[in-house]
């Protein structure tokens, strides 16, 4: 409202609005009556600033009816002068259009309106007048007509104006005209212009103020400090406003009109006067006459109300007459109470402010002993330094210090059998709160709650608990409890289960939510992750919450998932779910190797032993290690992955071996007890090609270049190329040489490997092969020092006879073998070098010749051959022949 500038009533237009919802009455500026008004300079008379109207007179909505509303009309313009010089319809007069009618000719038409709980429903109609319109919302809503009739002359001068503008119908009551426009100027609400609209909200405005007092800052019943002006300079009165009409005026105009003001009549006072409450008498009474009414105090009523001292009394003057409930129940306001009389509780009565709650409580309505807590069934009692009254459904408890607060129920009920207000409760601070998840009440002690879905009743006392609950939004943003708080918990902690998860509070951590969403992976205070230390907020379109050992992620693809420890600790380095990560998919898993966890962008890994973080992301490395069987069965990581290798190849070290990739290999882990053997990616081997797989008692792994072969008894042994193939194809180590004993050796005239059957050897020169047997020959040879040594390379198989004697040719030499006399080797030093001319024919000797040969051991009581096999050339490494016995 603009409390600088005086509101001119020059053509009706609003030179200033209204600073609240609807504030109807000009404040700062004395009024010109106009023609149809006396002039009146004498003093104000009867003006009471805490009774200006009575209640019987403002809510009186049947005062006059439409007819009478017209008559009052007609006198106050006898003739409208639209239409005569200068005045014509719909010209514009400065910024304003001048309207077709004046208010007593104008008619309108008008909205049905449901009942609600501040005016009863409101048929529309056609064509209906402006004295029609006022009627049906005056009978509507409970207001008196006249008083509609003084607010439309104070806001727009509509009454009097014998050519008013549109803007004056459009905004007739100067409702929803708050003075935020520029230079403090009127800024109203578009959507509520029109006649009607104006008038009905305007009247509903009034019962809203009546039906909520504490919500406003002028209350009825009660001592107010008012001002005299706008200026805080002029100071205060103090003001016991003794109904709800005068209340609905200061909220309305919040300023009382001083003594200069009242001296001046109509006229101006001094620099701290304000003048709309006075205006608003002075019309009253210069049009329709007092302000009081004729009530009188119904017979029922009367022995109580003169036992309380009559007008002078607790409850004061009647304001409205008395009502009769059906055939049994009578009420009657009055100043200070309400009286209730029925047949079998006889008067009952409601004052102070113990009343003022139980009439707000009821509807604009009127539900009275039908309301909420029904009639009362007895007087009010000192109790603990208050009072209390009961009532049909409940009771309202009243102190000093926390005001009126209704109870009923099951909240009552509890509150009863813990004490009432002598209890650890205390009085009740506020209403009761009802949501569809229960009701809650607070009061100095505490507050109790009730769980609507299973009536369970939550106490819960003051203190850090309940402090932290309220700040952290209460049952809004915490929910409604479902069972009783659980304290005495590991760390001096308690919990309350609610509908919305667990609500967690230790002195060390404070108190939090724990969600319905994270609740089944926290758990509770025991867990290893202990109590919750901050809220759970938004991150990368999912929750986190923080607790004192570790934190919960959160999103509706992955499910709430715990961590802690190093894993966290990389994690939060490396982006959260915001990095390359994202969010866990996986709890973390602990084994005695270490701990690891799964994301939406791979994998994390920390090595126990050494404390080594070992991350994966997503592709075919990871892909493969956990297809191969992950953690279990192909280890922990020991150390970082290795990449850029060979063939764009990786490696990644583990507790069971190394892990090798590369895009063309695939990916396989190399155990540890072939990994000696193997080397690297960069060795001859290369990469590995297919798992580890189980043969004759051992295990063979092949290679991209090869294969490794292991037994207990011979370890791992790495071959390839020739003997790889002739091995094969000789049924490997399910073969007759078994498992191989050394690795491949190479020398400049070939390759040889010996195995646990006897020993391949595969020429350089022309790629043959030759095999030898374990037997006392291959036993002599390696004695000799083997392919170095004085018999050199294995030129050709043995020749042996039927009766098991043997020849074989080598490259310095013949090694003879017979039952009789075991392996002896001659040196022939005319011997062809090459394996490739025709074998010797060579008799053999009767006996060895020491001179001439060198004995290189006997075995006669061996039943097998020497081991002599026929020769074999790369072409045809599967075709050799039995060896001689």
């Amino acid at each position: 409202m603009n409390t600088t500038t005086a509101r001119s009533r020059v053509r009706g237009t609003l030179v200033t609005g209204v600073a609240v919802v609807a504030l109807f009455f000009s404040i700062l500026s004395p009024w010109s009556p106009s023609a149809a008004t006396p002039a009146n300079a004498a003093p104000v008379t009867g003006f009471d600033p805490g009774n200006i109207i009575d209640d019987a007179v403002f809510y009186d909505g049947y005062a006059w009816d439409a007819g009478q509303i017209q008559s009052f009309l007609n006198q106050q313009v006898p003739r409208c002068t639209i239409n005569d010089p200068g005045r014509g319809q719909w010209t514009w007069v400065g910024n304003n259009m001048v309207s077709s009618v004046c208010l007593k000719d104008a008619q309108f038409t008008t909205a049905t309106r449901a009942a609600n709980a501040y005016c009863k429903a409101y048929a529309g109609g056609t064509n209906e007048s402006a004295a029609t319109v006022i009627a049906k919302v005056s009978r509507a809503c409970g207001i008196s007509p006249k008083v509609l009739l003084v607010m439309l002359e104070k806001e727009q001068s509509l009454v009097t104006d014998s050519w008013p503008f549109i803007r004056q119908y459009e905004f007739a009551m100067g409702y929803a005209c708050p003075d935020s426009g520029p230079n403090n100027s009127a800024n109203c609400d578009p959507s509520q212009q029109g006649f009607p609209m104006q008038v009905y909200r305007a009247a509903w405005q009034l019962q809203v103020y009546k039906a909520h007092p504490a919500s406003y800052r002028y209350r009825p019943f009660q001592t107010n400090a008012i001002q005299w002006h706008p200026n805080v300079g002029c100071g205060t009165s103090q003001v016991y406003i003794s109904n709800w009409a005068t209340a609905a005026l200061y909220i309305y105009t919040p300023y009382r009109p001083n003594q200069a003001a009242l001296n001046a009549g109509w006229g101006t006072g001094d620099s701290c006067s304000s003048y709309g409450n006075r205006n608003f008498f002075n019309f009253y009474t210069s049009w329709f006459g007092s302000v009081r009414g004729g009530v009188t105090v119904d017979p029922k009523f009367t022995a109580h109300w003169n036992a309380n001292g009559g007008a002078s009394g607790i409850y004061g003057k009647p304001i409205a007459s008395s009502i009769a409930h059906g055939n049994t129940i009578v009420t009657q306001d009055f100043e200070r109470g309400t009286m209730y009389y029925n047949s079998w509780l006889g008067v009952t009565a409601v004052n102070g402010a113990i009343g003022t709650l139980y009439r707000s409580l009821d509807t604009i309505m009127k539900l009275g002993p039908w309301g909420p807590l029904a009639y009362p069934v007895g007087p009010e009692v000192a109790v603990a330094g208050g009072v209390r009254q009961k009532f049909a459904n409940g009771e309202i408890y009243w102190s000093a210090a926390t005001g009126a607060q209704a109870m009923n129920g099951s909240i009552l009920s509890f509150y009863q059998n813990n004490g009432g207000p002598s209890g650890r409760f205390g009085f009740p601070t506020s209403a009761m709160v009802s949501t569809p998840s229960g009701w809650r009440q607070d009061f100095v002690g505490g507050a109790i709650f009730v769980n609507r879905q299973n009536g369970k009743i939550v106490p819960l006392g003051n203190g850090a608990f309940l402090s932290g609950y309220r700040a952290g939004g209460f049952v809004d943003a915490w929910g409604w409890p479902t069972d009783l708080v659980a304290c005495r918990l590991v760390h001096d902690g308690c919990t309350l289960l609610t509908t919305k998860g667990t609500i967690a509070y230790s002195p060390a951590s404070g108190i939090q939510l724990v969600s319905s969403r994270l609740l089944a992976t926290w758990g509770s205070p025991s867990s290893a992750l202990g109590y919750p230390t901050g809220p759970e907020v938004a991150v990368a379109g999912g929750v986190r919450q923080k607790f004192a050992n570790g934190e919960i992620y959160w999103s509706a693809a992955t499910g709430a998932q715990a961590m802690n420890g190093s894993i966290l600790s990389f994690y939060q380095n490396n982006g959260g779910p915001s990095g390359r990560f994202g969010f866990p998919t996986s709890a973390m898993v602990s084994t005695p190797s270490g701990w690891r966890q799964d994301f939406v962008g791979g994998a994390i890994f920390v090595n126990r032993q050494n404390g080594k973080i070992v991350p994966l992301g997503n592709g075919a490395f990871l892909s493969g290690y956990r297809a191969g069987g992950f953690v279990d069965a192909w280890g922990w990581p020991t150390d970082l992955v290795a990449c850029r290798l060979v063939h764009d190849g990786c490696t990644l070290l583990t507790t069971k071996g190394t892990i090798a990739y590369s895009p063309a290999s695939g990916i396989q882990l190399v155990s540890s007890r072939l990994l000696a053997t193997w080397g690297s990616p960069s060795s001859a081997l290369g990469y590995p090609t297919g798992p580890e797989v189980a043969v004759a008692g051992g295990v063979r792994q092949k290679f991209a270049n090869g294969e490794i072969y292991w037994s207990a008894a011979t370890g791992a042994q790495a071959m390839n190329g020739s003997i790889l193939s002739f091995y094969q194809n000789n049924g490997g180590p399910s073969g007759r040489f078994g498992f191989p004993t050394s690795a491949m050796v190479s020398t400049p005239s070939g390759w040889r490997q010996d195995f646990v059957g006897g020993a391949i050897f595969v020429n350089r020169q022309n790629g043959s092969v030759v095999l030898m047997n374990n037997g006392a020959m291959l036993q002599a040879y390696r004695d000799a020092g083997y392919v170095d040594g004085s018999w050199g390379w294995p030129v050709s198989a043995a020749v042996c006879t039927s009766n098991g004697d043997c020849t074989m040719k080598f490259a310095k030499g013949i090694a003879y073998y017979t039952l009789a006399h075991g392996a002896w080797f001659v040196a022939d030093v005319t011997a062809p070098r090459s394996n490739g001319q025709e074998p010797f024919q060579v008799e053999q000797p009767t006996a060895p010749v020491e001179q001439e040969s060198a004995s290189v051991g006997t075995n006669k009581d061996q039943e097998s051959a020497p081991g002599a096999q026929e020769n074999t050339s790369s072409e045809s490494q599967g075709g050799s022949t039995e060896m001689a016995p």
